[in-house]
Order: structure tokens, then C-alpha cells, then sequence
């Protein structure tokens, strides 16, 4: 992982919401009569929707789950970490995209330790 992947994890996050959106904007619905498979054949109306299957359609799926995977892979990166401060350091820059400035006041260090610690566990996992 490496840190400009670290840092789409938010773009990625909206990237999915647009391409959600824009799949559902692309739903169709229906309605189809039916019976009871039994006696009194009672009839009734039963709503069916679902995305039709075309080139545009199937792209927008496989996109979404491109992105969806590329947003677990960071995630597990991210929980992945050992070391709990990392963790909650990784977790609040890059997870939450808090600024490197509130990530040091809310872990009781100095901006530079917080960069230097995030840079530090990416070139360490980098030569694993």
C-alpha cells in the first residue's frame, strides 16, 4: 500500500456514492399479475425492478465493484496495522481524512511525528 493509494480512500468512497446513484437512476420497475398457486385463484399485483442489462449498465457494476474492493483493500490495510497509535493515526488521516494537524492534537503528538510515523510504517511495509 502506498501512501497516494492512502490518500483516494475518501475520493474513492465518493466514486462510489456517484456511481451508486447513477446505477439507481438506471433501475427499471414493473408491475405482473399473478394467482395464488392454490384454490380461490385469487389474483394480485406484484412490483419486479432491476437494472437492464446493457454495455452501460454492466460497466457501472464492474466499475463499483472495482471501487468497492479497492476500498476494502485500504481498509484492511488500515485495520491491519499492530501498533494501535498507527492505527488510530492511519484511521483518522486517511479513513476519516482528518488534517495531520488534528490527528496530532488528538494523539497528543507533534504534526512531524505524525508524518514521520505514517511514512515510517509505509517504508517499512513497503520492503516486507
Amino acid at each position: 500500500m502506498t501512501l497516494k493509494e492512502l490518500k483516494q480512500y475518501r475520493s474513492i468512497c465518493a466514486e462510489i456514492d456517484e456511481t451508486n446513484i447513477a446505477i439507481a437512476s438506471k433501475m427499471v420497475n414493473d408491475t405482473v399479475s399473478g394467482s395464488d398457486a392454490r384454490f380461490p385463484y385469487i389474483t394480485h399485483t406484484v412490483s419486479v425492478g432491476g437494472l437492464s442489462y446493457t454495455d452501460e449498465n454492466r460497466r457501472l457494476m464492474v466499475k463499483l465493484h472495482s471501487l468497492e474492493q479497492k476500498k476494502a483493500e485500504i481498509e484492511s490495510f488500515v485495520d491491519g496495522i499492530e501498533d494501535s497509535l498507527t492505527r488510530r493515526m492511519f484511521n483518522m488521516r486517511f479513513i476519516k481524512g482528518w488534517s495531520v494537524a488534528k490527528v496530532a492534537y488528538r494523539t497528543n503528538n507533534t504534526q512531524s511525528s505524525v508524518k514521520m510515523r505514517c511514512k515510517r510504517y509505509i517504508e517499512q511495509k513497503a520492503e516486507d
